[in-house]
């Protein structure tokens, strides 16, 4: 039998576990909860609604970008509700994930927002790596974006596309040819505001 990418990292998502961001064990939440050291981790983790998250991700996409963007947004209401250490954490770091890293078109900066967020709060590599294959593969195999800002920057149709990958390039390239808008244009750039919506609803649902 010839194994794929794809069937190695989901083999290796499900033995590590179905506990998500939003449904670890109450045990595990109490748990981490208790750490009051900003550098032990994991930190502690409150359910957020997803609905809000995509709000916030779509809004701070324009102030940062696409990383900066699901992480801050995530973040950003922690800090809002409960202050530290939330609130000193660094977020404006998140924006060298623009463009896949540096421009560089590697991993979509909406996905390296969500894993570093997992990180943050998920209790061990385990339930990393299990939390993050769900996040990744969803990205790759769904038709996005799909959110739909009450307020958009951009008051159009965005088509959505899906990537087959979990790269910057490949992803933005497969929707410039389905849309037929260029790469840098305001649309695409509208496009990546939803996206990030999109994926950082999805980081807390997980």
């Amino acid at each position: 039998m010839k194994w794929t990418r794809r069937d190695i990292f989901g083999a290796l998502g499900a033995a590590a576990g179905s506990c998500m961001l939003s449904s670890c064990t109450r045990q595990e939440m109490k748990a981490s909860q208790e750490k009051t050291d900003p550098s032990a981790l994991p930190w502690p983790y409150h359910e957020l609604d997803p609905e809000t998250t995509a709000a916030r991700a779509y809004a701070c996409h324009y102030e940062g970008h696409c990383m900066y963007g699901v992480f801050r947004s995530i973040i950003g209401q922690l800090a809002d509700r409960y202050g530290e250490p939330y609130r000193s954490f660094p977020c404006g770091m998140m924006s060298y994930g623009a463009g896949g890293a540096g421009g560089w078109g590697t991993l979509c900066g909406a996905l390296n927002g969500a894993a570093a967020a997992i990180a943050l709060f998920a209790p061990d590599r385990q339930k990393h790596a299990s939390l993050i294959n769900r996040v990744f593969l969803w990205y790759e195999q769904t038709e996005l974006p799909v959110y739909l800002p009450p307020e958009p920057k951009l008051d159009m149709r965005i088509p959505p596309s899906t990537a087959h990958s979990v790269l910057c390039h490949p992803s933005v390239s497969v929707w410039c040819k389905t849309s037929g808008h260029r790469v840098g244009s305001k649309e695409h750039m509208e496009r990546c505001a939803r996206l990030t919506a999109d994926t950082a609803r999805r980081t807390v649902l997980v």
